[in-house]
């Protein structure tokens, strides 16, 4: 089934996996312990909580993304840097637009209950821990899982192009409803606000989505890094 040079590049999803998730840690403390979103919670459950979605969601997504990737010659993890900095670069700094622009129109309070408590730092983090896990679980895993099942009902050549961006479509949609969770758990959403976040997060998703079957995994890696550093790290600095 793999390779040894397969072994080990799953070796190293895993581990970013798990790096991912421990990063996001402490912004979760931050935001959870904020007793309008029903704080003060035990440290403890958010890392046993990171520790689970390493194993049971990013390990399968990085076996089966790297499965079925493999099969269709669509999951290239890492190439050349050159090959991909511009494009990676220019990407996270569109993508960060519509979040600076967010930060003018509506209020800390709008996108959820205790969002005003982390810091630069936990920010940071948290940009590390967006960019890992969700590509690793969002594009390798279930992008590449919908295109493999669009393949496998629609058995024709000429239609494999198509395939990948329906794949990348239904994908970025499941990515777009990933953010909306903090948003509706405030007593009244801001519906505007809710709408903008599924709209901009599916094209992000779709652009993200290009960028890996383009270039490879790290260059939507490193392009979702820099659009959530851009947007939620700079502005708290300056």
């Amino acid at each position: 089934m793999f390779t040894r040079k397969d072994r080990i590049l799953l070796f190293w999803l895993i581990l970013a996996g798990l790096i991912g998730c421990a990063a996001g840690v402490p912004l979760s403390i931050a935001v959870l312990n904020d007793p309008a979103a029903g704080g003060p919670i035990n440290p403890q459950t958010i890392w046993l909580r990171a520790l689970m979605e390493a194993m049971f969601l990013l390990a399968p997504a990085s076996v089966l993304g790297l499965w079925l990737g493999k099969k269709m010659d669509i999951a290239r993890i890492s190439d050349r840097v050159y090959s991909y900095i511009i494009p990676s670069i220019t990407v996270g700094l569109a993508l960060a637009l519509p979040g600076l622009a967010g930060r003018f129109l509506f209020s800390e309070g709008d996108f959820g209950p205790g969002m005003s408590n982390p810091t630069a730092l936990d920010w940071l983090l948290r940009s590390l821990s967006a960019a890992l896990t969700e590509e690793i679980a969002f594009r390798l895993g279930l992008m590449t899982l919908f295109v493999w099942m669009i393949r496998l009902i629609i058995k024709k050549p000429d239609f494999d192009k198509p395939s990948l961006w329906i794949g990348n479509l239904l994908a970025a949609l499941v990515f777009a409803g990933a953010h909306l969770p903090q948003v509706l758990s405030v007593d009244v959403p801001n519906w505007s606000l809710v709408v903008l976040i599924v709209v901009f997060n599916t094209l992000g998703g779709v652009v993200l989505g290009w960028l890996y079957t383009r270039y490879c995994l790290l260059a939507a890696i490193f392009a979702h890094f820099i659009a959530d550093f851009v947007q939620h790290v700079i502005p708290r600095l300056i």
